[in-house]
């Protein structure tokens, strides 16, 4: 959940990974401030394009961050949630949200990222409805990709002659997202309630029937709302969150690949390695050796 606004905070972040190892394109407005704090304002549009293996964490964000994926797959954790984006895809995340990120299949990826500042930030996103950590998939992404390219040659310009132009080009992007959302909640309560099944008793046998069935629709429309909202199936969703489940406890257990490969709900060791390499283009063993033999970073702001 976003920070409350009576809690004392500290920003920080984490990270596991190769850090300078990335293409990082990145302007902000830090220059344009000087003359006086605006209410709300695009801070940085930031472009990133990396190849290694990266997880990322981020306690209490400093601003509101708008996420669009443009190759390869992440996979965003908060609040015991997890928000697999595909290339299309667009992520919200208000600011003092704790959450993290992985690149969890291959490694590599290209994303665009907008952050936003301001005062008025809080009361502008509670009126449009971003109060939480949210996804969507538009059918068309290329007016979202157009606002984000035009702020990003603005904050380039670096000029205050245009920060009208800067501040009319956030508000747009502001608007362009939340009729996307009004979109989409059509969908919202069935397909949370879908993703809460999915996501648990990862150890046991789940029928994709007996989901929809008790949400009560027919397995064609629960399959039509995880392709329309997530790009994916019940299925596979379901699969990803055992494999997530199982790098989770490569990292932080102690207990053999085959216990692991229980409790992620593969009753045949074998199978789990097959689908773990599939998935992450390396075996469990592989996996939790590099893990170990990673030296993490961590750096409080």
């Amino acid at each position: 959940m976003p920070r409350r606004k009576d809690r004392p905070v500290r920003h920080s972040y984490h990270y596991e990974g190769n850090y300078p190892e990335a293409s990082i394109r990145r302007t902000d407005c830090r220059n344009l401030l000087e003359a006086g704090p605006l209410p709300f304002y695009p801070f940085t549009v930031e472009e990133t394009k990396r190849s290694n293996r990266f997880l990322f964490r981020e306690e209490f964000c400093r601003y509101m961050i708008i996420s669009l994926v443009l190759d390869g797959k992440l996979l965003y954790k908060h609040d015991g949630r997890n928000f697999l984006l595909a290339p299309g895809m667009v992520l919200v995340i208000p600011a003092g949200t704790s959450y993290s990120f992985d690149t969890f299949t291959t490694g590599g990826y290209r994303k665009l990222v907008v952050e936003l500042a301001g005062p008025h930030l809080d009361s502008i996103c509670t009126t449009l409805g971003f109060d939480r950590m949210m996804m969507f998939c538009p059918e068309d992404t290329a007016p979202l990709l157009a606002t984000i390219r035009q702020l990003e040659e603005l904050l380039g310009q670096q000029a205050r002659a245009t920060m009208p132009d800067l501040l009319a080009a956030g508000y747009k992007l502001l608007l362009q997202l939340a009729g996307e959302l009004r979109g989409s909640r059509k969908n919202s309560p069935l397909l949370a309630q879908a993703q809460q099944k999915l996501e648990s008793a990862l150890d046991r046998p789940l029928a994709m029937e007996q989901v929809a069935a008790e949400l009560g629709m027919s397995l064609t429309n629960l399959n039509r709302i995880f392709r329309q909202e997530l790009h994916t199936s019940p299925l596979k969703y379901r699969n990803t969150c055992r494999i997530e489940l199982a790098r989770e406890l490569l990292q932080h257990s102690t207990l053999s690949i085959k216990e692991i490969a229980a409790k992620a709900g593969y009753c045949n060791q074998f199978y789990f390695t097959q689908e773990f390499r599939r998935c992450t283009a390396q075996t469990p063993t592989e996996f939790r050796r590099e893990y170990r033999a990673a030296v993490p970073q961590s750096i409080h702001q």
